[in-house]
């Protein structure tokens, strides 16, 4: 069995962070791959590595990072140690991950890479989620996912994306399921 990394793509706000979680419980031979930002971490939030935009870009330079990617006025950066450990001891990497980025990610990493694209249910229920999420730049994330889910629609990224799907309002443990069985299928 050789593991890859999965990417879980979608807009802010389509429940990425839920369905990582989900599939944590489902199995635990998947690994969060914690990003690094520069962005000050939430109240309660434990899934991301704070460090000055300084140390940052000297661990770039190090080589210590996959990707950078800026949104919203910060930097999140995928430290590529982890991702490599984990594929080295099977077990099941993962992140949610720009869309934009996945063309680099695939460069880098090649056959190692299994990509998850999730729709919301419709744009109603995505802006109560940006909205209910509470997080900055809520007019710029809704203005951003019309943008994305309109390429999503003219298929221009076919090519980078396995399976695509919709998560459906309290349908969570389903589109979990889903995805781990097409991402067993595809590393057996």
């Amino acid at each position: 069995m050789q593991t890859k990394f999965l990417l879980i793509c979608g807009v802010s706000g389509v429940g990425k962070s839920s369905i990582i979680r989900n599939l944590k419980s489902v199995d635990k031979r998947f690994v969060y791959i914690r990003p690094y930002t520069t962005r000050k971490i939430r109240y309660g939030e434990i899934d991301k590595v704070n460090v000055s935009e300084t140390i940052l870009k000297s661990m770039y330079a190090n080589g210590d990072f996959l990707i950078l990617n800026k949104l919203y006025g910060n930097i999140y950066a995928t430290p590529l140690h982890q991702i490599l450990q984990s594929l080295e001891n099977n077990l099941f990497p993962v992140l949610d991950c720009p869309i934009n980025r996945v063309k680099f990610i695939n460069r880098i990493l090649k056959s190692k890479v299994f990509c998850v694209y999730v729709k919301p249910e419709s744009i109603e229920q995505l802006v109560k989620h940006i909205k209910h999420d509470g997080r900055d730049n809520i007019d710029k994330r809704i203005q951003r996912a019309i943008v994305e889910l309109d390429e999503f629609e003219e298929r221009r990224f076919n090519s980078l994306i396995d399976i695509a799907l919709i998560n459906n309002e309290g349908r969570l443990k389903t589109v979990s399921e889903t995805i781990y069985s097409f991402y067993i299928k595809d590393i057996e």
